[in-house]
């Protein structure tokens, strides 16, 4: 295959870099304006705060989408990987481990609740690994990412069939297989976690509780916001 030759910086490409630029600093601003621990801030701070060297593997649904909108421009450059397909959000912690032997590197997994409930035995790998693995787990009480859908208005169906509600929080799934674990409620209580979480040799799950109705409103007043 022959090399792709290097090309100056075209208008456009400096035009869009700059409101790159202009976008993120908005961002910064809408997210400490706004001051709750909630989806995307959780995925500025990781795409900040994570090692250069680590492992960082992004679950379906809203995690992948979260870091591709919010993370920092000037955050670290850490291997990203992530599984895509008809498989969906099965065997996503399984796939977090297996990264993680791979790159020969610690990882960290964003998923969300439903992903973790769909894996949760894949828990039992992170114990006493070479590398150890973070697991960041977003937990909105159900599918996050069909709030965003139309059929979200029709309550008697979304509930049951599309958010699937579980009422489950992960402190004793963590304890069972021996992982170490945090809960934040605010962005310093997650950057302490996610901080010594990094820092460590075990692997962590760090709980990060969220509502699905907030969830929408501050993806669209952002939106909203960013382009009036």
């Amino acid at each position: 295959m022959p090399l792709v030759r290097k090309r100056r910086a075209s208008a456009l490409l400096k035009v869009l870099g700059r409101a790159d630029q202009t976008a993120d600093v908005f961002i910064d601003r809408f997210l400490r304006e706004d001051g709750h621990l909630n989806e995307p801030l959780a995925a500025r701070l990781v795409s900040r705060a994570i090692p250069a060297e680590y492992g960082l593997f992004l679950a379906n649904s809203m995690p992948v989408r979260d870091m591709d909108c919010y993370a920092a421009i000037d955050g670290h450059s850490a291997h990203v990987n992530g599984n895509r397909g008809a498989s969906g959000i099965d065997g996503t912690i399984a796939s977090a481990c297996g990264f993680a032997q791979g790159l020969k590197a610690p990882v960290t997994l964003m998923i969300g609740d439903l992903a973790a409930l769909h894996d949760l035995n894949s828990l039992a790998m992170l114990k006493d690994p070479p590398y150890p693995v973070t697991v960041v787990i977003l937990n909105n009480g159900g599918g996050g990412i069909f709030s965003f859908l139309p059929i979200a208005q029709f309550e008697d169906v979304f509930e049951p069939f599309f958010a699937t509600p579980h009422g489950v929080d992960f402190p004793l799934a963590a304890r069972m297989f021996g992982l170490e674990y945090a809960k934040a409620a605010t962005p310093k209580d997650f950057l302490t976690a996610y901080t010594r979480a990094v820092r460590g040799k075990n692997s962590t799950v760090i709980e990060v509780s969220s509502d699905r109705a907030e969830n929408v409103k501050v993806h669209q007043l952002l939106q909203q916001k960013m382009f009036p």
